[in-house]
C-alpha cells in the first residue's frame, strides 16, 4: 500500500496561521497536522509515500529526511484546485491511499481498509457539510449529494485500485481548473465500482478554517495567538467577550489579533464589520484591518497611542470625541447598504426573548414608545460600545484619536452613542455637561431624549449581560435603567 497526500493549497480559509505556515504544519499537540499522518503511515508499513506540495513548498524540506517521503511540487497551486496536485502523481494511484493534508486522526483508519477495493472512508457528518456517499446494499457508491449536513460524507480519506484507479488517473487531466478531484472521480463512479468504508463514530477532523480548530478544541486561543506570531512572544489584552492578543506577522508588522470568543456568533454578526469598516475607510477614525473566517481579525498596532482613561476627561478631550463622533455619524442609512438598521426595538425584544426578562407592563410599554421615536428618526452609522478602553488616543488631549472595536456597529440613532460614552465612561455633572456640549446638545428637548436614550442603552446592555451570564454587570445595568426610568414616569 501506498499514500499520496495533498498539501499544496494555500489554505486560505486558514488564515491568518496559513500566512506563517502551510496549513498541514500546523503544530496540535506540538506536532504538526502532516507528521501525525506520517506517523500513522509508517506504523502500518505504508511503503511509498508521495506528499504534494505547492504554497510555501521550502517548508516541507525536512520531511524528505525525518519520514523518507517523495515530494513533488504543483506549480499551479495558486490558480487551480487540488485536481491538478493529483494529476501530477496519476501514475501512482495504484493501491494508494489519497490523503487531504489538513487532517487529524483521532483513531486509527487503516485497519478498515479494504485493499481489494476502491473505496471512500467516511462517518456520519456532524460538522459543516460534507460531500454524501449514497449506498447500495453492498455498501457500493451509487450517488454523491454534494454539501450535505447529513448522513456519511467523503472526509479526505480514500484509497484506489484497480480498474477505479486506473480510470481515475485517465479523468484527472479532463477537470476544468476549480474543479476538485473528486468531481473526477464521480465521473468514474457510473463505470466502474467503488464503496464506502462507513465508521460509525468520528475518526478524522478536517482544519478548514480557525474555527474548526477551536470549535474541536485541537487549538486553544493562546496556541493560535503564537503560532500567528512571527519571532515575538505574544501578549494577552483586556477583552471581555473575545481573545485578544498582541502579534507580530511575518512582515514584522505588530498587529493585534481578535480570536471570536465562544458563542458570539449568536449575538454578533461577523460579517457586519468587514461592511461598517468599509464605510470609515477614509475617515481618519480608525486602525486598518484585516478580516478572517471565523471572525478572525488583525488590526494594525498604532505604537503610539493608548487607551483613554478617566484622567483623560476633559473639554479638550470631549471636542476630539465630538469630531470623531461627527464623523462617523456623517455616514447615513441608505436602501441600497447592505446594512439594514439595527432598531433598538427589535433589539430589546431580542434580547428579552433570550434573556427570559422583561419589565413591568407600564416600564416595557414607555420603553417601546421611546424606542419606536428613536427607530423613526435619521439612521446613522454609528460605534454602540463606546466604552474609553475602545477610544486609542495619543497626543496632548487626544489629538490624535481613533476608535476600535466595531464589531457592534450599525446604522442607530445617533444619540446612541453619546449616551454609550456617558454611561461606559462614567462622567456625571460638569463632566457629562461638557461632553454633550462638545457634541451639539444644549437644547432642554435634547438633553432630555439623551436622557432617555440612556436608559435604552442600559437597558438592552443589561439584558445582553444576562444573555451572556455576565450577571453581575446586566444586573447593575438593568437596576441603573429602572432607577433614570422611575424619575420619567
Amino acid at each position: 500500500m501506498n499514500a499520496i497526500i495533498l498539501c499544496a493549497g494555500r489554505g486560505v480559509r486558514f488564515r491568518p496561521l496559513s500566512l506563517v505556515r502551510p496549513k498541514s504544519l500546523t503544530p496540535v499537540d506540538g506536532v504538526p497536522l502532516l507528521e501525525h499522518t506520517l506517523g500513522l503511515l509508517r506504523r502500518h508499513g505504508v511503503e511509498r509515500i508521495t506528499v504534494v506540495t505547492g504554497y510555501m513548498a521550502d517548508h516541507f524540506q525536512y520531511l524528505k529526511d525525518a519520514f523518507s517521503v517523495e515530494l513533488i511540487r504543483n506549480p499551479l497551486f495558486a490558480a487551480t484546485n487540488n485536481n491538478t496536485s493529483l494529476a501530477l502523481v496519476r501514475d501512482r494511484l495504484q493501491d494508494s491511499l489519497i490523503i487531504d493534508g489538513d487532517l487529524f486522526f483521532l483513531e486509527d483508519f487503516l485497519p478498515h481498509v479494504r485493499p481489494d477495493h476502491a473505496q471512500f472512508i467516511s462517518q456520519p457528518t456532524t460538522h459543516g457539510l460534507e460531500w454524501e456517499l449514497r449506498l447500495d446494499a453492498a455498501r457500493r457508491v451509487v450517488e454523491v449529494r454534494k454539501w450535505s449536513p447529513t448522513g456519511y460524507g467523503m472526509v479526505g480519506v480514500s484509497y484506489w485500485t484497480g480498474d477505479a484507479a486506473r480510470r481515475l488517473a485517465e479523468e484527472l487531466p479532463h477537470c476544468a481548473p476549480d474543479e476538485y478531484w473528486e468531481d473526477a472521480a464521480l465521473r468514474v463512479l457510473p463505470r466502474c465500482p467503488v464503496y464506502a468504508a462507513c465508521l460509525e463514530t468520528p475518526f478524522v477532523r478536517e482544519l478548514d478554517t480557525v474555527k474548526d480548530a477551536l470549535d474541536f478544541r485541537l487549538l486553544t486561543h493562546e496556541q493560535i495567538a503564537h503560532q500567528c506570531s512571527v519571532d515575538f512572544t505574544p501578549v494577552k489584552l483586556k477583552g471581555l467577550t473575545n481573545n485578544t492578543w498582541l502579534v507580530r506577522n511575518r512582515d514584522g508588522e505588530l498587529r493585534t489579533l481578535r480570536v471570536p470568543g465562544a458563542g458570539t456568533e449568536a449575538f454578533i454578526h461577523r460579517e457586519h464589520e468587514p461592511l461598517v469598516l468599509e464605510h470609515l475607510r477614509d475617515l481618519n477614525i480608525t486602525p486598518s484591518s484585516r478580516f478572517y473566517p471565523g471572525g478572525l481579525k488583525t488590526t494594525h498596532f498604532l505604537k503610539k497611542h493608548r487607551v483613554s482613561t478617566f484622567q483623560d476627561m476633559e473639554p479638550r478631550y470631549f471636542a476630539q470625541l465630538a469630531a470623531c463622533l461627527h464623523r462617523l455619524h456623517s455616514i447615513e442609512h441608505t436602501p441600497q447598504d447592505a446594512l439594514s438598521p439595527l432598531y433598538i426595538k427589535e433589539e430589546m425584544a431580542l434580547y428579552e426573548a433570550r434573556s427570559g426578562r422583561a419589565l413591568p407592563p407600564q416600564e416595557r410599554s414607555w420603553l417601546a414608545a421611546r424606542a419606536e421615536y428613536f427607530d423613526a428618526r435619521p439612521q446613522v452609522l454609528c460605534h454602540r460600545d463606546l466604552l474609553p478602553e475602545n477610544i486609542l488616543v495619543s497626543g496632548a488631549h487626544g489629538a490624535d484619536m481613533q476608535l476600535i472595536d466595531f464589531e457592534y456597529a450599525g446604522f442607530t440613532d445617533a444619540l446612541w452613542d453619546v449616551a454609550s460614552f456617558i454611561l461606559e465612561s462614567g462622567i456625571e455633572g460638569p463632566m457629562r455637561e461638557a461632553f454633550i456640549t462638545a457634541c451639539g446638545i444644549t437644547d432642554v428637548t435634547e438633553k432630555q431624549q439623551l436622557f432617555q436614550m440612556e436608559i435604552l442603552v442600559d437597558y438592552i446592555w443589561g439584558l445582553w449581560g444576562l444573555v451572556n451570564n455576565y450577571g453581575d454587570y446586566g444586573e447593575n445595568r438593568l437596576a441603573r435603567a429602572r432607577l433614570k426610568l422611575r424619575t420619567v414616569l
